[in-house]
């Protein structure tokens, strides 16, 4: 009887090998400065359009409509916190937010700065990111909520400095579920992109990809590319690549034997999709790869003299 109630308690087990990890939280620090980084570069992009995008004086669709007698239930409280501002209002809250970014980049009170960030980045998403409906916008949201509740600032942090004198901190162990959750919505990502391809008629030929590389996104590249006059059976092959690339990707990401392969492929794929197509905004995704590492090899990695650390074993 012991070897069938063995049995019964692998998935348990696996369960919480999987979820239920500790370690250092240097994987975490160092998705926290490439992922503040990333946002601060966004958020500077936009200086140009802050009194379009975000003001009432611009191009204002909102997501909820603003009450005009009380407030009656959530929608309307969501709808008059994202009432169009003024110009003037809507530029001191866009530059209110960039020392906030700051701060996530150097990990200064860090859960704080990145809890006034999310409430930041939700304002101005239903003020004029959701009429995008973009994939990449939702995911930052995403990101942002699981490092809140994460260690993130307890390694390579101005936290860190002031709590033990070290900026990297004093190695001590944290629960790393929020950065499981990171892999695990990094694994969906690239999932639910290959279902939605699987399942859009668009998809089910090469029409859609060769189009793409003559539209607004296409790049100089991407033009290029267009003019070799490719069959389109090539465009018709491609689709199905992508898609067993994809489903590939989202399960070998947490294979240590295929790991490094796919991690080369993913940053290559996002960076030629990149190149040939100007939508920089993924290149979040691969960031997340660091996560995907074991805790205690990135603490090692960091340990190195700086000129070892191109080698990664």
């Amino acid at each position: 009887m012991n070897w069938i109630l063995s049995i019964s308690l692998l998935p348990a087990r696996a369960w919480s090998r999987f979820w239920f990890i500790s370690g250092p939280a240097d994987g975490l620090a160092l998705f926290r400065i490439v992922f503040g980084l990333y946002c601060l570069i966004r958020w500077v992009w936009w200086a140009p359009h802050v009194t379009l995008f975000f003001s009432r004086e611009g191009m204002h669709f909102p997501e909820l409509l603003a009450p005009v007698e009380g407030i009656h239930n959530f929608y309307q409280l969501i709808g008059w916190l994202t009432a169009s501002p003024s110009i003037l209002q809507a530029w001191v809250l866009y530059l209110l937010t960039l020392p906030v970014i700051v701060m996530i980049i150097a990990g200064l009170f860090t859960r704080f700065s990145l809890f006034i960030f999310l409430l930041s980045w939700n304002y101005h998403y239903f003020l004029h990111f959701h009429m995008y409906e973009t994939s990449y916008d939702r995911f930052l949201i995403l990101l942002c909520f699981f490092l809140l509740f994460g260690p993130c600032g307890r390694s390579l942090s101005m936290d860190a400095y002031r709590s033990s004198g070290y900026p990297k901190g004093n190695g001590e162990s944290f629960p790393l579920w929020t950065q499981r959750l990171i892999c695990v919505q990094t694994a969906l990502f690239y999932f639910g992109t290959a279902v939605h391809k699987i399942m859009s008629p668009a998809w089910n030929n090469g029409d859609n990809m060769a189009s793409t590389l003559i539209s607004d996104y296409s790049t100089p590249l991407g033009f290029w590319f267009a003019r070799l006059d490719l069959p389109l059976g090539v465009y018709d092959i491609a689709p199905v690549g992508l898609i067993l690339f994809e489903i590939s990707i989202c399960v070998l990401l947490f294979n240590a034997r295929w790991q490094k392969l796919f991690f080369v492929l993913g940053f290559g794929f996002h960076l030629i999709n990149t190149m040939v197509l100007w939508i920089p905004q993924f290149l979040i995704v691969p960031c997340t790869y660091v996560l995907f590492l074991q805790p205690d090899s990135v603490r090692k990695w960091i340990n190195r003299p700086f000129t070892h650390r191109l080698k990664w074993k």
